[in-house]
């Protein structure tokens, strides 16, 4: 089945990282409370997931590119109410492009094909009697994985001292992984500290430049978060 194509606002840079490190964007969703889902990195192509509700599995990249990914998937699903794990394997196709609006702003627009199939007849015909329902769940889960990414770009470019903290609280990602993202992090908030320093006429913008208004951003972060003043004692409190 072809999902529906989808276009939002990103940074091809933050794309890429998620599309080749989906544990940490797993990681993240356990840190926002947003899920339970785990997956685990288990080899250079290859992950663990285990979905909190009898489903588990392994993913395999077996292509990779800046555009394009194929994964090959195989799990199962155990339910106190079957007798066996239900298995099935399955081929997801993604393909991606990048443009840059007018702006300068960049989107990602991608195509996601899905192919699943059941070793047990039974079990392949119960799941296309129920795939109007089926359907509508992976199209919404495209959506709210799209809406992330979208989501972790904004934060990158206007919020890295969140994304630092977040990447703190991060479980079950190797180290480099975690290093990795704040990489990402640096350098897409100097990126968008550039073209805002030249939206305002600056021509030849420095890393000083640009360091000066993450210093401001921390500072103004800082009293914002600061206990608010008391009254001293036996003086009246102003409202």
């Amino acid at each position: 089945r072809e999902l529906p194509t989808v276009r939002f606002d990103v940074e091809p840079e933050v794309y890429r990282f998620f599309a080749d490190h989906p544990d940490v964007a797993v990681s993240i969703w356990r840190v926002m409370k947003i899920s339970q889902f785990k997956m685990f990195q288990t080899g250079p192509h290859e992950y663990e997931v285990d979905g909190q509700d009898g489903t588990v599995g392994i993913v395999d990249v077996a292509y990779s590119s800046p555009t394009e990914h194929l994964l090959l998937c195989e799990g199962s699903f155990k339910s106190p109410v079957t007798i066996r794990p239900i298995k099935a394997r399955a081929v997801i196709h993604m393909q991606t492009s990048f443009t840059t609006n007018d702006d300068g702003k960049s989107s990602a627009t991608h195509r996601v094909c899905f192919f699943a199939s059941f070793p047990s007849q039974t079990i392949e015909t119960a799941a296309r009697l129920i795939s109007p329902v089926s359907n509508t769940i992976v199209d919404r889960n495209l959506r709210e994985t799209s809406l992330f990414v979208h989501m972790m770009s904004v934060a990158m470019s206007r919020h890295p001292g969140w994304v630092e903290r977040v990447a703190e609280q991060l479980e079950g990602v190797l180290d480099a992984s975690r290093q990795e993202l704040l990489d990402v992090t640096a350098r897409v908030y100097v990126a968008e500290q550039k073209r805002v320093l030249a939206r305002m006429g600056h021509k030849d913008v420095t890393l000083d430049a640009v360091m000066a208004t993450l210093r401001v951003a921390e500072e103004g972060a800082a009293l914002r978060a600061a206990p608010p003043a008391t009254a001293s004692e036996g003086e009246p409190a102003m409202n």
